[in-house]
């Protein structure tokens, strides 16, 4: 009657295979419970793990240690590129090039894109929501009365890859729409959405 969440999840890394071995999470009375998210959707959940996963649109990104050889032949490859380098706990960010980067602790680097798209003058993000609500048939939902646009405190240009303000968009401390100049009276006072 009790349903333990542990599972092998397969992870794609550059050319082969790893298996990540998943701790058990919780322990759920089946009759009366309800699952928050599926066995295996690291893959596409967690940023590491959907960074390396080699998709043609997905700037390409390396698993740190473990591909180190492979980092250093695709830079031979692509000389003058800056790195984005990320740890894997979602802890500290810097964008370097090759020679700067820590390539002994477990993290990600990916190739840094340089020209991003910019609102105002600043890198922005912005969240949809879904719901999955079965994965065999697939079934997905999403909202469609909002989305989350975030905004980076400081405008990008000129770049300082030491001002991590100009291309990290933190939390709480991000703009929001109401405050850029281009959207604040739409927003505001003619009130739409993100959506619109």
């Amino acid at each position: 009657d009790h349903l333990y969440l542990q599972h092998d999840s397969p992870i794609s890394v550059g050319r082969g295979e790893k298996r990540v071995k998943e701790r058990p999470i919780a322990v759920i009375h089946a009759e009366r419970s309800t699952i928050n998210h599926w066995p295996g959707s690291g893959c596409i959940t967690v940023k590491w793990a959907l960074a390396t996963s080699d998709l043609h649109f997905i700037p390409k990104a390396f698993d740190m240690p473990s591909s180190i050889d492979s980092l250093k032949e695709y830079s031979k490859e692509n000389p003058g590129k800056l790195w984005v380098q990320k740890n894997k706990n979602h802890r500290g960010i810097g964008i370097r090039p090759l020679a700067q980067l820590d390539m002994t602790g477990e993290s990600f680097v990916q190739e840094y894109v340089d020209k991003p798209l910019l609102i105002d003058g600043r890198r922005f993000d912005f969240g949809v929501y879904i719901a999955v609500t079965s994965i065999n048939p697939l079934r997905v939902y999403m909202y469609e009365e909002e989305t989350n646009f975030r905004y980076c405190i400081k405008v990008y240009h000129p770049f300082d890859p030491d001002d991590v303000d100009k291309y990290v968009i933190r939390g709480d401390g991000a703009m929001q729409t109401w405050e850029m100049p281009s959207l604040k009276e739409t927003y505001s006072r003619l009130q739409y959405s993100h959506k619109e």
